[in-house]
């Protein structure tokens, strides 16, 4: 998997710098082999030590996909409706279901639904946090969270959230309040979504 590391940083690297690579992306079926990386990394990191770079992997294609989407109307458009956010939900489940990479996870979620890749320590950072200390915690990230640009993402994030019994789904109430009080753009996207 170390050459898809390789290859995904290269990759961004490129769409960072030649903006016309965002529709060679596209047509070369870029979104969709993001799509089969996400969805295949549990199959190639199975001891400890390759969580780590499952994690890398992970982080790299969110880097993509919000590289190949942001400010690009036709990638957005065409992965919003050719493929559809729920094929990356579906890709996610492994990552998404597995204790040792579903905080990163969500993290990549979070950071690609806000375009701020800052974020994506947020739920390790809140992993086991109980009352005052887990209000701590989400402060540190707080003047950091801005307008949602992805409601779909909020969407998945929210799903593997109740997935979850521990500190996790208090934390998304408490993220989800904070969100709110950013704009109403983001109280719009959020009681659109029917989360509940």
């Amino acid at each position: 998997m170390a050459v898809t590391d390789d290859l995904s940083q290269v990759l961004v690297e490129i769409m960072l710098q030649v903006g016309a690579t965002n529709n060679v992306f596209r047509e070369m079926d870029g979104f969709l082999v993001l799509m089969s990386v996400l969805s295949t990394i549990q199959d190639h990191h199975q001891t400890q030590d390759d969580h780590t770079a499952a994690i890398e992997t992970t982080r790299l294609v969110f880097v993509v996909l919000a590289e190949a989407t942001t400010n690009h109307l036709e990638n957005s458009g065409f992965f919003r409706n050719r493929l559809g956010y729920e094929s990356l939900g579906i890709a996610l489940q492994g990552l998404a279901s597995d204790p040792q990479t579903v905080d990163e996870t969500m993290g990549f979620l979070l950071s690609l639904a806000l375009s701020d890749f800052s974020l994506s320590g947020l739920f390790t950072s809140i992993r086991g946090a109980q009352g005052d200390d887990l209000d701590v915690r989400l402060t540190e990230f707080q003047s950091r969270l801005g307008t949602i640009h992805r409601p779909e993402v909020i969407r998945i994030l929210w799903d593997v959230a109740f997935r979850d019994t521990t500190s996790i789904r208090y934390g998304m109430f408490k993220l989800f309040e904070e969100l709110s009080y950013v704009s109403h753009r983001n109280q719009g996207v959020l009681s659109a979504l029917g989360l509940g």
